[in-house]
């Protein structure tokens, strides 16, 4: 080895552990608390909606966003967000929209941050005609809602979850990369859900016609009625009631696909 190649190594060799030596003192002088490196500052922010609506629409970046009802008929919205990067919630032609606040410059999203924001919306548990949520970045949960149209959810990085929800139109969710769960929840139309990677699983759902995709990962569950399968995978293997319904199709590139009816 060259002397010229020695000192370089000798030299990234120190700069390495001149640099491990740094976030450990860091860490220490902050209790090793390393939420406490954030350079990011939250609050929470509670906003109470007084009008009428029937609509919900939530388009936002990065958040996780949890519906749950409320207690009778009083609604709120919960935002726990950084103070340089606000939410608003207000109604406007009878749908609650929910969103960002303007839009950053490209160096305003430079920061050290451990920690994630939050919105939580506790809505009167009635019957709403539409529910509209885009969300690039966050784990979406909707809990024990009835909708009397359909429930749209676009998502790229993040988990999807619909718990004991009823709605009368059509359920489409889509994901890039996250999970999709329909746990107790129906429509009383159609079911699609795609996902580029992550499982799908169905526990206790149901609808008139079931279309479920992923490219890489697991379709697994229960149903509640019987259906006329179509199913396909190129790698894995493939479990469904030979049973005749509606229409279920389901696919994966890579992955099983298991699939019983409930007793």
């Amino acid at each position: 080895m060259s002397r010229a190649k020695k000192i370089w190594l000798i030299a990234a060799s120190a700069l390495t552990v001149s640099g491990i030596l740094l976030m450990v003192g860091a860490l220490a002088a902050v209790g090793f608390d390393y939420k406490k490196l954030s350079t990011v500052s939250y609050l929470t922010v509670t906003e109470e909606i007084s009008e009428e609506f029937d609509s919900v629409s939530i388009d936002v970046a990065t958040a996780d966003i949890e519906v749950i009802p409320s207690d009778g008929k009083d609604c709120r919205v919960v935002l726990y967000e950084r103070k340089s990067d606000r939410f608003s919630a207000s109604v406007e032609d009878k749908t609650l929209v929910i969103r960002r606040n303007g839009d950053k410059k490209w160096y305003e999203e430079i920061h050290i941050d451990f920690d994630s924001p939050k919105i939580t919306a506790y809505l009167p548990k009635d019957k709403y005609d539409d529910f509209r949520i885009k969300c690039t970045t966050g784990d979406i949960l909707i809990d024990s809602m009835e909708i009397g149209g359909d429930i749209n959810i676009t998502s790229t990085t993040g988990n999807v979850r619909l718990n004991e929800t009823k709605v009368s139109g059509d359920i489409d969710i889509s994901t890039t990369t996250g999970d999709i769960s329909l746990i107790d929840s129906a429509a009383d139309k159609d079911i699609s859900v795609s996902c580029t990677t992550g499982d799908v699983k169905f526990d206790g759902a149901d609808a008139d016609a079931i279309k479920a995709h992923t490219t890489t990962g697991d379709i697994s569950g229960t149903l509640l009625t019987d259906k006329s399968f179509s199913a396909h995978t190129t790698t894995g293997d493939i479990s469904v009631p030979d049973t005749e319904g509606g229409s279920c199709e389901l696919s994966t590139t890579t992955g099983d696909i298991r699939i019983k009816i409930s007793d």
